[in-house]
């Protein structure tokens, strides 16, 4: 069974000289394109990459697994330790609130723009 997932990956402080195998192996992993990777800088002061992309997680895999694996493709591609955080969204059944908007809302929206 395949379940819908988001997945994106922060990876905080990589070696520069490392950067496109780091992306390589992301994509090797998950279904990232090598294009979506942005540099981020945090508040902080951390400095990295990161990327965010849907595909499915197979073969009863969990996300503590997934996580893991991408940890370990990521540090093997660095050559060694840096700051990873994956985060995963399952996307099949996600809580939502619908927002109908209806006369009323139109009237209330639109009155209020026009005032």
């Amino acid at each position: 069974m395949s379940r819908y997932y988001e997945a994106s990956v922060e990876i905080e402080e990589p070696d520069n000289s490392k950067l496109e195998q780091i992306k390589k192996a992301c994509c090797e992993e998950w279904e990232f394109d090598i294009e979506a990777f942005q540099d981020f800088e945090r508040g902080s002061g951390a400095k990295g990459i990161e990327a965010v992309a849907q595909s499915r997680l197979c073969g009863g895999e969990t996300e503590d697994e997934f996580a893991a694996r991408m940890a370990e493709a990521i540090w093997t591609a660095n050559g060694g330790y840096c700051r990873v955080v994956v985060n995963t969204l399952y996307l099949e059944e996600l809580p939502y609130t619908a927002y109908p908007m209806e006369e009323e809302e139109y009237e209330e929206i639109m009155g209020k723009a026009e005032s």
